[in-house]
């Protein structure tokens, strides 16, 4: 029925026939978090590449194995982590490596949503059946794994996989097990990014402070700030879908700023889409500006096309780092005296 509402080629009924298929050459995997070890050995085994729906893994232990094996057979993977790929996040990017905001001082952003919208809380805590698998540790539930991956890339886009001088987290967890909202900072030493020369009476670059926030109990505003001695760059919400960005540019005295914004419409659609079913006539996503998915296809061709076994704009080792960081916050999380 899919098939037929968008008008693929082909479809098939188990995911053996599709890693058997020779006119398959990337796998695009979402399936349940703590099936992925699963899946994606199964599809590097069967010579394919992939790209994974985040998080590639449930912990850095599982990250490091997937990651050895798809490098091992010289194949191409990527965390989704499509956010990297749109092009004001890229623009941020360019921006901030040109030196446009001075040295990095500071990456402050969010992204929470309330799971019960569109999910239901357990009635029984002992039966996934009951509820979510949101809400479910042992399905790979937890703020950190659904939403958390799209404020700790945004945090290390500055610094990619450098590790942080100093990680601290504090949370709040269901009796499921489950983290529902956590706090993330890190700290990084100098010159904290981009090394740009002070002018005479200012500080050097000291290092950068980021502060991260993720929750699935609650609806964030989903913005990504970056913080610069020269300036600012904000990339408007939805952060870990945008199509906005403003630069604010510091002038002599606090306050003053000359402020450029920038927008990237989404390009027009090649063919007409099919609605939802149970929708209105346009809805066409189940979230928004899901069409920017668009922007990782076409990274991940532009990749295979050239050779390359990695994603420039989101790295593996990036991946692992952030993998490191969530088994971080889980153990601050966890300790006695922390704040969950």
């Amino acid at each position: 029925a899919f098939r037929d509402r968008h008008g693929f080629e082909k479809a098939v009924g188990t995911y053996a026939e599709a890693l058997l298929d020779p006119n398959v050459d990337v796998v695009y995997l979402s399936s349940l978090h703590s099936a992925r070890v699963e899946h994606v050995t199964a599809i590097l085994e069967c010579g394919k590449h992939c790209v994974v729906e985040k998080p590639l893994a449930c912990n850095g232990a599982d990250g490091e194995r997937l990651v050895e094996l798809a490098r091992s057979k010289n194949l191409f993977m990527m965390e989704g982590m499509w956010t990297r790929c749109f092009p004001a996040v890229e623009h941020a990017r360019r921006l901030i490596n040109d030196g446009t905001i001075g040295a990095v001082t500071a990456v402050i952003s969010d992204f929470g949503f309330d799971a019960a919208d569109s999910g239901k809380y357990p009635t029984d805590m002992n039966d996934p059946s009951t509820g979510d698998p949101i809400y479910f540790s042992k399905l790979g539930g937890s703020a950190l794994l659904w939403a958390g991956p799209y404020p700790i890339a945004a945090g290390l886009l500055p610094f990619g996989a450098t590790e942080p001088r100093s990680v601290a987290a504090a949370g709040v967890v269901d009796p499921t097990g489950v983290d529902l909202s956590c706090g993330l900072t890190l700290s990084y030493a100098a010159p904290g990014g981009v090394p740009v020369p002070p002018k005479a009476g200012t500080c050097p670059p000291r290092g950068a402070t980021v502060s991260l926030y993720t929750s699935i109990d609650a609806e964030t505003s989903e913005t990504t700030s970056y913080v610069g001695q020269k300036g600012r760059i904000t990339v408007l919400p939805p952060a870990h879908c945008p199509t906005k960005l403003r630069v604010e540019l510091k002038s002599k005295g606090r306050g003053n700023a000359q402020i450029t914004e920038y927008e990237f419409p989404f390009p027009e659609p090649k063919r007409p889409f099919a609605s939802i079913p149970g929708g209105e006539e346009d809805d066409f996503f189940y979230y928004p500006n899901s069409h920017g998915f668009a922007y990782e296809a076409a990274a991940v061709t532009r990749c295979l096309n050239a050779g390359l076994t990695e994603c420039p704009q989101y790295t593996l080792d990036e991946t692992l780092r952030a993998l490191s960081l969530v088994d971080a916050a889980r153990k601050a999380m966890s300790e006695p005296n922390s704040e969950s």
